[in-house]
């Protein structure tokens, strides 16, 4: 009868230690105190800067070269200088916080940032917010659209019930592009319409598109 006291007491107590290991809010180390949990905030690569300032000045007709990295106020900055489409270099230059990816133009004299809307390329409508979703017609073909993320979407083209292109567009504010090995069409909301560019007028999409109304 000690014997089946002793053995229950046992299970009792490894069920709390294992209750009590369960509710810990750190974990253990070797010598039984709390492991300190590292909450510093992970830095973009470079690289990532690279790509994610390349694609905010996509269709801008500049080019940001990496120049350094720099410190303003309690952040990191990746900084670039910015050349036009004859390689002249601009007197503004831009910045990518290294934790947000945020793009900033960066004034390095004063090591101090600016908002990207204040960059002399910059081009309101590409922040504009657009809805890409709805059907839209034109001649018998219809245009269906359907949001993916925030840069891009889901499109279907089709007539007569018959899906002739569907893919995926992206890009910013009122326009967006898809391209594949036989297509290069280019999206622009044009009010409550749609109009398809179509650069090698090869595919017979091109048009203002009015909206379908159910």
């Amino acid at each position: 009868m000690k014997k089946k006291t002793l053995l229950i007491s046992l299970i009792l107590s490894m069920c709390a230690a294992l209750y009590a290991c369960a509710g810990s809010s750190a974990p253990a180390t070797a010598d039984g105190g709390e492991q300190e949990i590292d909450d510093t905030p992970v830095e973009i690569s470079q690289k990532d800067a690279d790509s994610l300032l390349a694609e905010k000045l996509d269709g801008l007709k500049v080019k940001a070269i990496f120049d350094s990295m720099e410190t303003a106020g309690e952040d990191n900055y990746y900084t670039y200088s910015v050349v036009d489409s004859d390689n002249n270099e601009l007197e503004q230059r831009l910045a990518v916080n290294t934790i947000s990816g945020e793009v900033f133009v960066y004034l390095p004299n004063e090591k101090k940032l600016q908002g990207f809307e204040t960059f002399s390329y910059y081009d309101e409508s590409r922040d504009e917010e657009v809805s890409w979703e709805g059907s839209f017609e034109l001649g018998g073909r219809t245009v269906s659209l359907e949001p993916a993320d925030t840069t891009s979407f889901e499109f279907e083209i089709s007539k007569n019930g018959k899906t002739e292109l569907a893919g995926v567009a992206s890009g910013e504010g009122r326009k967006a592009r898809y391209e594949d090995d036989k297509y290069s069409l280019t999206f622009e909301r044009k009010g409550d319409n749609l109009e398809i560019t179509d650069s090698g007028n090869m595919s017979g999409f091109a048009g203002i598109y009015e909206i379908k109304n159910n």
